[in-house]
């Protein structure tokens, strides 16, 4: 969770949910929490984790026709919103619970279909969404093969110490430097920005190209190259220039064929 969101008590919230007090649940500082859910009770009690930090903790234990299961998780002592506090508890139920032993069976809990219609507040659900959008494209193997030497050849000859700039209009990717360009083609979504990497990052490619398909990403500051990683990435503005395909420049032309 960022730092600057306004968090809300989870103690507070899972009561304004309908867990009622519970003398019969063990909780740090007092008695616990318990809610009926219909088929089963879940309990919810403050502890302390093996990480020594503050958390609450749930369980409960289920029977159903052919087994008797136990839940058990826990959630950090704040959270962004009641709709948040909700999805995390069905999130969690779901994940536990029998694949026959659906959330919407329990017809005490109401919140818990508020929970399932927002399970985009999940820090972990927001985070996949993220990366799914984040800047990424594929090129193929024998395409990838062919740029990586040029881009060995050209770092290797400038000792650059500055940046490589790396950029895809949708079609071509490009990485470039002062005076050189290596485009190669690639598909998936443009670019909504250029990105550069410090030179002396983006070293050491792969030796061997695995996949077919060798797909490259942009992440939190990070450039994902087929099973390499490299720090340092930054947005440097907000349109990929044109890449010029019809100069001499020694670099691999995009033809059919490498």
């Amino acid at each position: 969770m960022s730092s600057s969101t306004h968090l809300i008590d989870t103690w507070d919230t899972i009561q304004t949910l309908g867990f009622e007090p519970d003398a019969s649940v063990i909780s740090e500082g007092g008695s616990g929490l318990s809610c009926d859910l219909g088929r089963f009770r879940i309990s919810a009690g403050r502890m302390t984790n093996f990480f020594l930090r503050q958390i609450v903790q749930f369980s409960a234990v289920y029977r159903t026709p052919r087994t008797v299961g136990s839940i058990d998780f826990e959630m950090p002592i704040q959270v962004e919103s009641l709709e948040q506090c909700a999805a995390w508890i069905a999130w969690h139920l779901n994940q536990q619970l029998p694949r026959q032993e659906k959330l919407l069976s329990t017809t005490k809990a109401s919140f818990l279909l508020i929970g399932l219609q927002h399970q985009d507040t999940l820090p972990w659900v927001r985070e996949r969404a993220a990366y799914a959008a984040c800047p990424k494209c594929t090129v193929e193997r024998s395409w990838m093969r062919v740029a990586l030497n040029a881009l060995k050849s050209k770092l290797n000859v400038e000792h650059a110490d500055g940046d490589v700039a790396i950029s895809f209009d949708g079609q071509v990717l490009a990485f470039s430097g002062p005076g050189w360009v290596v485009p190669v083609p690639a598909e998936g979504a443009p670019w909504p920005s250029r990105y550069q990497i410090p030179t002396e990052n983006f070293s050491k490619f792969p030796s061997r190209l695995m996949s077919e398909q060798i797909h490259i990403s942009v992440w939190k500051e990070h450039l994902t190259l087929g099973n390499r990683r490299y720090a340092g990435v930054t947005a440097i503005d907000t349109k990929p220039p044109a890449v010029d395909l019809t100069h001499d420049s020694g670099e691999p032309k995009l033809d059919k064929h490498p």
